[in-house]
């Protein structure tokens, strides 16, 4: 139960940088995919921690959003980062990797939309 709330809890700031970065008019890093899953993960999360109680599939869609696919695009944003120029060697090897972070992001989303059926 702590686990679902704690997750639940953590989308919070995830959907509110979202927010910010529309507010801002920051259109470059949202794109349909991270609004739908910002906005929806929220709702979901909430609902599955508070309202029909977190046991079974919770577990499975919470631990593979949390585990892999963040970890990896968060290595890819910290790594952007840290390249620099757009012409960088770095940033070659990154942009070269992006469409497969997205790869990913859609293949977890197909797996917690079965496991949910």
């Amino acid at each position: 139960m702590r686990v679902c709330w704690i997750y639940a809890c953590s989308k919070i700031p995830e959907f509110w940088d979202s927010f910010i970065h529309a507010i801002r008019g920051n259109m470059r890093g949202l794109s349909f995919l991270h609004v739908y899953h910002h906005s929806s993960i929220l709702v979901f999360g909430y609902f599955g921690a508070f309202m029909a109680g977190p046991g079974g599939d919770c577990y499975l869609s919470s631990g593979m959003n949390s585990s892999p696919i963040h970890f990896v695009m968060y290595s890819f944003f910290a790594l952007t980062a840290y390249a620099g120029s757009e012409k960088s060697r770095l940033r070659t090897v990154l942009d070269t990797v992006k469409y497969s972070i997205t790869v990913m992001q859609i293949i977890q989303f197909t797996i917690n939309m079965s496991a949910s059926i």
